[in-house]
């Protein structure tokens, strides 16, 4: 069923006449550029609740990943370490700078 729902999308967008895409225009100046400058019609998210985990290449994956000093080691178990279910809870997974494997 979803694969039939996502052919149908793909139907309906193919079927617009070019004329009904607007032409791209350039940003505006970068001193000038903000959120609502370059997507005029965005809107605030509020102030989500996000749960932070952290991963470096000098990380564990026995650590907690809560924190930039206790790092894991692998984007797999940060993935892994996020809930399946839906939640009221967001989780941003920060990379730290070094050379990953």
């Amino acid at each position: 069923m979803v694969s039939f729902l996502r052919w149908m999308a793909l139907v309906m967008l193919s079927t617009l006449p070019l004329a009904a895409c607007a032409p791209l225009s350039p940003p505006p100046a970068a001193a000038s550029v903000g959120p609502q400058t370059m997507l005029p019609d965005a809107y605030a998210i509020g102030n989500p609740t996000l749960s932070e985990l952290y991963v470096a290449p000098t990380g564990a994956d026995t650590n907690p990943g809560t924190s930039a000093t206790q790092p894991l080691r692998t984007l797999t178990e940060a993935w892994a370490r996020v809930p399946l279910t839906s939640s009221t809870t967001g989780y941003r997974i920060n990379l730290l700078p070094g050379v990953y494997p």
